[in-house]
């Protein structure tokens, strides 16, 4: 273990030596935190500053408390970017049941539970003789998974390490923070101050669940899925995931860990768990040597975004009803402490991205086709990958060249973070044998210029209700002996023609300018027009932006409030449609 230097005041010892104890008691608020790492239902927690620049190494800024009635939640602050769970000394001290005299004496308290974050490890005081114990065994999550300043925690209210008795034994709790690796470490609170937390049984909303059915027939749903060890292949497990994919319905899914697993092979499996209509087939591709694409929609072309990297992307032939294609990008990057490995991978990918928007190169997209990122990132490192993949700034730039912004609009990508379909809680990898804690490592990272999310979750059938579990075909045990990856689903909008060209008079077309948009957009015939026609502008959600109608030979209007995003444009002539698409920037 790291060596931890503890400053121990036990409250009977400060007493004697008249340092004053300074109490500070939180109103408490139960509330419906969801542990996503976006930090959004926090408003009301009980919070608690510490001043800044005291510590020698790390230096803390705040807290804050609340609780629901199964788990208690701590965020906390500090003015340095930190992986959570390695690297560091930071210790938790939680006094569970309010008495100074007994567990670990620290700072007025007496801690029940010691817990060494940066060691993936715990020391509790319920029993005779104190344990080690891990996080998984206090059911401890918490997000980001990458660095961060800032954390969101949740810790099993109703859990007994060692088997015996429960950590939380009363109303109240009294906690604190120290940095251990130094002897002048910060803490929080200070010395001398004493922080206590009084839970609120007061019962909070259950969580909403999200249906499993798609919100529009023509949305696209993409599925990523790591099969831990060629899962598709194993004739133990291969129920479990035939039943979660049958019960997402995916049209393309991007699944990893596939080392022995043929294209064929995960054809197969698709053909048996969602049969297509009229005998069709799956469509597989397996260019690298662990990820296996499938889609119910023909593969185009596919491309190994980097040599010798689990990267490949897939250019998907979308029916006639969409205006466009969409490339997907099956990705599953080197794992654990290969930071720099895995940002060389990041790199390459942006690389790819850029030249993907430029004519020339290993790729040419046609202007606006959207474009995703699906897979186990194993992001459990360096904030920087994200960013990197997010924003397109590459690091080794010597490599892989100056970057720049990955959308087609010049500006950064989305990461779609999806709360599990039953639960308040964002990851989506858990292995409870394991040191490390359940983490988001599964992404669908993609270009919000060219599409939008309808719907997003992650299953995990062990926390659905019987009649969830029933409604979809699943059994309570699915997800967890099929993988230690959760399934993340996602539903896209896309550009839709209403009617195709075609439906027009013969020859009639209709010029659009400028595109993309800036502050006013023209529509004119490319031929004289004796009729009246009718123009509607609708943006990718379906609003109407503007209608008017017309037997001019051209129709102007201003454009300049309207947010950035793709635009419908549907032209009306007698009983004839044309649907065109323009962006504004």
């Amino acid at each position: 273990m790291q060596n931890f230097h503890f400053q121990k005041f036990a409250k009977s010892v400060a007493l004697l030596a008249g340092i004053a104890l300074t109490q500070a008691v939180a109103t408490a608020q139960s509330l419906p935190i969801v542990v996503d790492g976006l930090f959004d239902e926090w408003q009301g927690a009980a919070v608690l500053s510490d001043p800044s620049g005291d510590g020698s190494n790390l230096d803390f800024l705040s807290f804050e408390v609340s609780n629901d009635d199964e788990f208690l939640f701590i965020k906390f602050k500090l003015s340095q970017e930190i992986a959570l769970t390695s690297g560091n000394a930071i210790a938790l001290f939680l006094d569970t049941d309010m008495n100074a005299l007994t567990g670990n004496s620290f700072n007025g308290l007496g801690a029940e539970a010691v817990i060494y974050i940066g060691q993936r490890e715990a020391s509790v005081y319920t029993g005779s003789f104190p344990i080690m114990t891990s996080l998984n065994d206090l059911k401890w999550r918490h997000l980001p998974t990458v660095t961060s300043q800032e954390f969101e925690i949740a810790i099993g209210r109703n859990t007994k390490p060692g088997g015996t008795n429960i950590l939380f034994s009363g109303p109240a709790i009294r906690l604190a923070f120290q940095d251990g690796s130094a002897p002048d470490g910060d803490m929080m609170p200070d010395e001398g101050q004493v922080f206590t937390y009084d839970f609120d049984e007061t019962p909070v909303a259950e969580p909403t669940t999200v249906g499993f059915e798609k919100s529009n027939s023509l949305d696209f749903r993409l599925m990523t899925y790591n099969t831990l060890q060629n899962g598709l292949d194993d004739f133990e497990r291969v129920d479990n995931f035939q039943r979660v994919v049958h019960a997402a319905l995916p049209d393309v899914v991007t699944f990893n860990e596939c080392w022995d697993v043929t294209e064929g092979m995960a054809a197969t499996f698709m053909n048996s768990a969602i049969p297509l209509p009229n005998f069709n087939n799956w469509n597989a591709v397996k260019v690298d040597y662990g990820n296996i694409t499938v889609s119910r929609f023909p593969i185009l072309q596919s491309w190994e975004v980097e040599p010798g990297v689990r990267l490949t992307a897939s250019l998907i032939d979308l029916p006639a009803e969409y205006a466009t294609d969409i490339l997907v990008i099956n990705g599953h990057l080197k794992c654990c402490d290969a930071d720099n490995t895995r940002q060389k991978e990041v790199d390459a990918l942006v690389r790819f991205l850029l030249d993907a928007k430029t004519p020339g190169g290993v790729i040419d997209l046609p202007e606006n086709t959207p474009f995703v990122l699906s897979g186990d990132l194993n992001l459990v490192g360096e904030k920087q990958q994200l960013t990197t993949l997010l924003t397109g700034q590459i690091v080794n730039a010597g490599l892989y060249g100056p970057g720049g912004p990955p959308d087609w609009d010049d500006t950064p990508l989305e990461d779609v973070i999806a709360p599990q379909s039953d639960l308040r809680m964002a990851y989506t990898w858990k292995d409870d044998w394991s040191s490390y804690p359940p983490s988001r490592i599964d992404y669908h990272i993609f270009s919000n210029s060219a599409m939008s999310v309808s719907k997003s979750f992650t299953i995990q059938t062990e926390v659905m209700p019987p009649e969830r579990l029933a409604l979809y075909g699943l059994h309570q045990d699915d997800t967890g002996p099929a993988s230690d990856h959760f399934p993340k689903v996602t539903d896209f909008v896309i550009p839709v023609l209403t009617e195709a060209a075609e439906n027009l008079p013969d020859g009639m077309d209709f010029a659009l300018s400028p595109n993309p948009l800036i502050s006013q957009l023209r529509i004119r015939p490319l031929q004289g027009l004796m009729d009246e026609w009718e123009v509607s502008v609708f943006n990718i959600s379906g609003q109407l932006m503007h209608r008017c109608n017309s037997t001019a030979k051209e129709v102007a209007f201003e454009t300049a409030g309207w947010p950035s995003g793709i635009y419908f444009i549907k032209i009306l002539v007698g009983v004839k449609v044309l649907t065109k698409m323009v962006v504004k920037q």
